[in-house]
């Protein structure tokens, strides 16, 4: 630490700061402790993706999320790719990319998604990743449950039937329940 006068003081570093750390500087003057901190920048990289990396039963109208530690632009989606090719856009929010694709994914589908070397922003190159999922069954089935009131044509409590249709899409979300309650005569 130097003082250059005026009650100001210049601190000089013996080595370049590190990444991503809080930084706190402590002084006493005057008999008073001062204090200060500071967090150094952290590298250009990917600090979460949806879904999951390695994740498994990903629905297949899912979209595919990625949040960067820097602000990103347009400019990104030239470097990132999908396999197996999926079509889609892609919409950038400040720090975040999200691609929408244009068709539900394919079902039971390992899905890689990277972003290659070379993207820079402010003279800063981001760090290349890779991450991949597996798309989930899509359901598209129709079913129907009984709760009955009269069992072998023997009425238990009056002649009413109660059926219930459930139709179940995608991966084994529900999508509607249909209650029917009909009387001995099918009414």
């Amino acid at each position: 630490m130097e003082d250059i006068g005026k009650k100001t003081y210049r601190i000089g570093l013996d080595g370049q700061l590190p990444e991503n750390k809080v930084l706190k500087l402590k002084y006493t003057f005057d008999d008073r402790l001062y204090g200060y901190a500071f967090k150094t920048k952290k590298p250009f990289w990917v600090d979460s993706v949806y879904p999951a990396d390695e994740s498994e039963r990903v629905g297949v109208s899912s979209g595919i999320e990625m949040v960067f530690s820097r602000l990103i632009d347009e400019g990104i989606e030239d470097y990132m790719e999908i396999e197996p090719f999926t079509e889609g856009t892609v919409k950038i929010d400040d720090y975040t990319m999200v691609f929408i694709p244009k068709k539900k994914l394919y079902a039971n589908t390992k899905y890689t998604v990277s972003i290659r070397e070379g993207y820079e922003v402010d003279g800063e190159t981001l760090e290349p990743t890779t991450f991949s999922f597996r798309t989930g069954y899509e359901y598209n089935r129709m079913f129907t449950l009984g709760a009955y009131q009269r069992v072998n044509g023997v009425s238990a409590g009056g002649d009413q039937i109660v059926m219930v249709q459930v139709s179940y899409q995608k991966e084994l979300g529900l999508d509607s329940v249909d209650v029917y309650r009909i009387d001995a005569a099918g009414n």
